[in-house]
């Protein structure tokens, strides 16, 4: 094992990888973490709720991660929120996806599916 990283809540999803390497990885500590490929924490941010999806990097090296509060994120490859997409009195639990031309996609405990633009605005 070339490393390890330790956070303060479970680990449930699957990390991501950007552009250049970073590795994104979310927790159940309500914190996405980016790492450098050596593993060195490059910063974290720190969601509204608990990680159990993981996070996704689009063509331009932001990052969506959804939180168990009802909140989507799209950070920048700085750690600084773009946007928060909400849905009051709902938990995502799902990792979003992305389409070719930036649409973003996902379903909620409620059983309601989002298809949101690149700014976080709902598409139907």
């Amino acid at each position: 094992m070339a490393w390890t990283f330790k956070t303060q809540g479970a680990i449930v999803g699957c990390p991501a990888i950007g552009p250049e390497g970073t590795v994104y990885v979310a927790s159940e500590d309500a914190m996405l973490y980016a790492l450098s490929p050596e593993g060195q924490k490059r910063w974290e941010y720190k969601t509204q709720g608990l990680i159990k999806a993981s996070p996704v990097v689009n063509q331009f090296g932001q990052i969506l991660v959804a939180d168990g509060n009802g909140y989507l994120h799209m950070v920048n490859g700085s750690g600084v929120k773009t946007w928060i997409f909400s849905i009051v009195g709902t938990a995502f639990s799902a990792t979003p996806a992305i389409s070719s031309d930036n649409s973003i996609y996902l379903g909620n405990l409620n059983a309601r599916f989002f298809g949101l633009t690149d700014q976080g605005k709902t598409k139907w």
